[in-house]
C-alpha cells in the first residue's frame, strides 16, 4: 500500500473490508482499473483475463459493494457499466 493513491478512499475500504472481506480484492482492482475518475466500463468477454473469475462470480462479488454504496453497477449484453462513489481522488 505504498502507492495509497492507487487505492479507494481510506473510509470506503474500511467499510468493504468489515462488510464484506470475499470482495475487498476485487474491489481495490475495479478501482485500479478505471480510466477517468468515477467510471469503468468493463466488457464482460474480459472479466476472466483480467480477474481471473467467472462473469458469474463477478457480479456476486460487486452486488455486496453495490449494497455498501460505494459502487454502482449497470449491467448490458457485453459489458458492465460500473461507477464509484466517495470523495474525490485529487483529497
Amino acid at each position: 500500500m505504498k502507492d495509497y493513491k492507487d487505492f479507494p478512499p481510506i473510509r470506503y475500504f474500511e467499510r468493504v473490508l468489515k462488510a464484506c472481506p470475499k470482495s475487498t480484492w476485487l474491489y481495490t482492482q475495479l478501482w485500479k482499473n478505471k480510466t477517468s475518475k468515477t467510471i469503468l466500463k468493463q466488457p464482460r468477454k474480459s472479466i476472466y483475463k483480467d480477474y481471473l473469475i467467472s462473469p458469474t462470480l463477478f457480479r456476486n462479488l460487486i452486488i455486496p459493494l453495490i449494497y455498501l454504496h460505494v459502487i454502482t453497477c449497470d449491467e448490458y449484453d457485453h459489458e458492465f457499466h460500473i461507477g464509484f462513489s466517495g470523495p474525490d481522488i485529487d483529497e
